[in-house]
Formats: C-alpha cells, structure tokens, sequence
C-alpha cells in the first residue's frame, strides 16, 4: 500500500468512525436519557412508519414512471427502484428492521379491550404495505428473508398464528411457481447469478484477508485497498465492504469489534426475552418488545447478505432499536395501548 493510499485510508477511516460508531454511541446515550415517556416512544415509531411509508411511496412513484430511477438500475431486468437513495439495496437495509417491527405490532395477541385505535390500526398496515412495495421493486432480497424470518418469530407470539404459517406456505408456493420470482430467489442459494456471484467472489477475498489478519483486522475502511491484494484476477469492481456485516466487523473491527457487536446483540435478546415473558398480553410493550426482537432479526438476518450497519443512517437505526428496548424495561405499564 503506497503511502498516499494509506493517507487516504486513515483520513477515511476517522470519518467512518465519527459516523458509524462514536456518533451513533453519542445518539444512544442521549437517546436513553431523553427518552421517558410513552408518549415519546409512540413519537419515535410514528417517525419510524413515515419514513418507511415515504421510502415506499418513492419507490412506487419510480417503478410507474413519474420518478426517474438513476443510472442504470432502472435498465435491470426488473428495474430496481432505488427510492430516495443512489442505490435500491439501501432500501432495504434501511426499512427491513423497521418493516419487522411494524409487523411485530400489528400481528402479536392483544386483549381485546386493548385493541389499538383503528387510526392506529391503519397506520401499521399502510407502514408495512409501504415498506413491503419498497423492498419488492428495489429487488433486496436480502432484506425480504430477513423480514421473512422475523415473521416466523413473530407468528409463535400472534393469535393469527395458523393463518400466518398457511400464508408463509403459499407465499412459498407461489414463489416457486412463478418463473421470474423462482429464479430470483434461487439464484441466491445456488449462486447462479451475477450479483450472488460476485459476493460469493468478495467472500472468498474477505476470507483469505482475514486469515492473515485473524486478531486485528485491517481497519476501518481499508477493505476497498486491501481486497486489491486478495481478489480474483478476474474480479474488477469496486465495493467498499465485501456485503457480509460479519467479515466486514471482522476485517474492519478486527475479533474484538466482532467480538463485542456479538456480546451486543446478545444481551439485546436476553433483555428482550426476559421481558416477554414478564409482560401481559394487555400491554403494549409485549407488541413493541416482540417487534423489536423481530427487527434485530432482520438485520442479523440480512447481515449474511449484505452490510445493514455501515451507513450513517443504519448505524443510528442500529442504535435506536437499542435504545428503544433499554427505554421499555424503564416505562410503567400503561393505561393505553398504541
């Protein structure tokens, strides 16, 4: 590595740093000392479904042609809208956790004298429906078996649970019987075409990187001018992580940074299943709780598919479902449901 490469680098590596840790650590802990009310955290997750609704929106508007799709995502076969964003994956990275959650909150059992509002109601399914539309024209296939996978965990906790499991069967069927869709999804196991190919090809490079460097990593940032050294002859595009959130903790935080994201993500699940099974059916933070859970699933989920943590946005979306979990063990049993 030449030193104005390494110049580069270290210059990158402080900016990724400021963005996507120090400042997304800052977020929390102001999150969790700020945030204390019900009424604060039904905020949040109205800002949460509007996001969500808005990127659908957008995303919808291109795919009928009223909104331009940029450079050549939209001469793919099918289009992939990429909504308000350069790119159609950061849609999914973004609204899969989210969408997860909003399943989780309209689907898990209530009392009936706690049924949320119909406005309430409405609101869930037009959020999902939304971020549903974004997922499905941006093609992030990732991000749908993440939210596939947290719909399973949702539905052991929903009273609609036969109904869901017969729905995720013929979603299944469905799936498999049209050719286009079919294609698409097995394209992904069996590495049959060009996008899998090429992650398949970065994984391989990400991997031989670390066995060089098993303890330490390379450093923030330094996968794009260390891959030069590790990849394929044949492969010649550019990534600036190799699309696994684990080999890029691994390469860039080294077996520490992996190390604590999975001490994190533990005591995220341990928290939260202490406190579903702690909480009534009555309560509204039993819902939350689960479509928390059901969120982290998500980006666990997609992280084998692609890096749903290394953006500025997901790394304080990261952060904010933390927070969120911290801040319900803290908030008395309501009077009111969402």
């Amino acid at each position: 590595m030449g030193k104005s490469t390494f110049r580069c680098v270290k210059s990158l590596a402080n900016d990724v740093w400021k963005a996507y840790i120090l400042e997304p650590v800052l977020f929390f802990i102001v999150f969790v000392n700020v945030i204390r009310t019900e009424k604060q955290v039904r905020s949040i997750l109205w800002a949460f479904g509007a996001l969500v609704v808005i990127i659908g929106f957008v995303a919808l508007l291109q795919y009928i042609g009223i909104v331009d799709i940029p450079a050549h995502y939209g001469l793919e076969i099918p289009p992939r809208a990429t909504s308000v964003f350069p790119f159609p994956t950061a849609i999914g990275k973004l609204a899969g956790p989210l969408v997860a959650l909003f399943l989780g909150l309209w689907l898990v059992n209530r009392a009936q004298s706690q049924e949320p509002r119909a406005v309430s109601n409405i609101f869930f399914m037009g959020v999902i429906g939304f971020g549903l539309i974004g997922l499905i024209l941006s093609v992030s296939r990732g991000a749908l078996i993440g939210a596939f996978a947290s719909l399973i965990f949702i539905s052991f906790f929903s009273k609609y649970k036969k109904w869901l499991w017969v729905g995720l069967v013929l979603v299944i069927l469905v799936a498999m019987l049209i050719p286009p869709v079919r294609d698409n999804v097995v394209g992904v196991f069996k590495a049959t075409d060009v996008s899998t190919d090429v992650r398949l090809v970065m994984w391989k490079g990400a991997v031989r990187i670390i066995k060089d460097n098993p303890v330490t990593g390379t450093g923030l940032a330094s996968f794009p001018a260390v891959y030069e050294d590790y990849k394929e002859a044949a492969h010649t595009e550019f990534f600036p992580n190799p699309d696994h959130l684990y080999l890029t903790l691994w390469i860039e935080m080294g077996l520490a940074g992996l190390i604590i994201f999975g001490w994190l993500v533990v005591r995220y699940f341990k928290e939260g299943i202490s406190m579903v099974r702690g909480l009534q059916a009555t309560d509204y933070r039993l819902q939350l709780t689960i479509g928390l859970i059901a969120a982290m699933i998500t980006i666990l989920v997609h992280g084998f598919l692609d890096t749903p943590y290394f953006k500025n946005d997901l790394a304080v979306e990261f952060w904010a479902l933390v927070g969120l979990l911290i801040v319900l063990r803290s908030l008395q049993s309501p009077q009111n449901a969402l």
